[in-house]
């Protein structure tokens, strides 16, 4: 399990590395379920001292996302710069563990209930495409398909090896005949996805530089307006509708509780599709950029991807193993059916 805190004593010892003064205060705001993260007072002034998941801090991640944010900047895109170390990096390598410290930007959380809100994050999400669209990359971050059905499998297959021979009931209450026969009917689920979505379908789609985790955590706004966009991890080229489809889920889907960006379970509890928040989400992108029907129709495909891998990876990272088929089958079902509901030639589509 991953250490998702960052003490006061690390920030006191990380901070040396940059030119901002001794800590003057800790206030405790908190962030991330990957990449851990807080907001620390400074003689400076505020900032936000971030510790990179080992797994996205190769030198070549490093410099992949670090131009990126260079290269949004110069196009006054509201994507955070990493402060320079004294090292001259945009980061700092202490003990083997990378951090970055980000000016705090100010702003609100996302309102999940605000119509304007959901247009407006369509709009930022057009904007932040067109704006990467002369980004030059620098080698290293060609990353595989997104939310591989694939690896949907694999994670599955995973979960059914750790019933195999079990004969007590799961933490929550499931007998391992009822938790084998729901793993068994998501196993089908992801086999035909990867059947209809192939992965020469995939490569076919219109390609961006994607954001590639377009949630309402990695945003703040200001009157309505996005105003900061953060979390540049997952931002490499892809097809766009990776970001669409988190779009979708995440700022027009609704929910039963507000999501929490520290908690996983909270990222990736049930929705419901809403066609007036779907348009509303797909108004503000052509506001800025094309949207055409033809590429909408494949979005179906891409949600229920996406919904599939933000329960399956996790379950195998960052739930307790003991908890983790019940972390993967609770709620999962509603959102299958109505992605599977889902028209693509409903006028919201077109």
């Amino acid at each position: 399990m991953l250490d998702l805190t960052v003490g006061e004593d690390e920030a006191r010892r990380v901070l040396a590395n940059w030119d901002v003064g001794e800590l003057v205060g800790f206030p405790g705001e908190r962030g991330g379920t990957a990449n851990p993260a807080v907001v620390v007072d400074t003689a400076a002034g505020r900032f936000f001292l971030r510790r990179r998941n080992p797994r996205y801090s190769g030198p070549e991640m490093l410099r992949h996302d670090h131009a990126l944010m260079e290269h949004l900047a110069a196009k006054w895109v509201c994507t955070p710069l990493a402060a320079l170390s004294r090292s001259g990096q945009r980061w700092a390598d202490v003990a083997g563990r990378i951090y970055e410290l980000y000016p705090y930007l100010p702003g609100e959380p996302h309102d999940p209930q605000s119509e304007a809100q959901i247009r407006d994050a369509g709009r930022a999400l057009a904007l932040f495409h067109r704006a990467a669209e002369d980004f030059v990359a620098p080698p290293g971050k060609e990353w595989p398909r997104y939310h591989d059905p694939a690896k949907t499998i694999e994670a599955l297959n995973w979960a059914l090896g750790r019933l195999a021979g079990r004969k007590e009931p799961t933490s929550g209450g499931r007998t391992p005949a009822q938790a084998r026969a729901d793993l068994q009917r998501l196993l089908q689920v992801a086999e035909e996805l990867a059947a209809s979505l192939t992965d020469a379908d995939y490569a076919n789609c219109p390609q961006a530089l994607v954001h590639g985790d377009w949630h309402p955590a990695n945003v703040k706004y200001r009157e309505d307006r996005i105003c900061g966009i953060f979390d540049l991890d997952w931002a490499t080229r892809q097809p766009r509708l990776v970001d669409l489809a988190d779009g979708v889920m995440f700022f027009a889907g609704r929910r039963s509780a507000p999501l929490d960006a520290s908690d996983i379970r909270s990222l990736t509890q049930p929705f419901v599709l809403d066609p007036d928040r779907t348009a509303a989400l797909f108004e503000g992108y052509r506001s800025v950029g094309d949207l055409p029907p033809a590429e909408l129709a494949l979005l179906p495909g891409f949600l229920l991807a996406r919904w599939l891998y933000c329960r399956a990876d996790p379950m195998r990272r960052k739930i307790a193993p003991e908890e983790a088929i019940d972390y993967l089958l609770d709620g999962i079902w509603g959102p299958i059916r109505e992605i599977r509901q889902t028209d693509p030639s409903h006028t919201v589509f077109a």
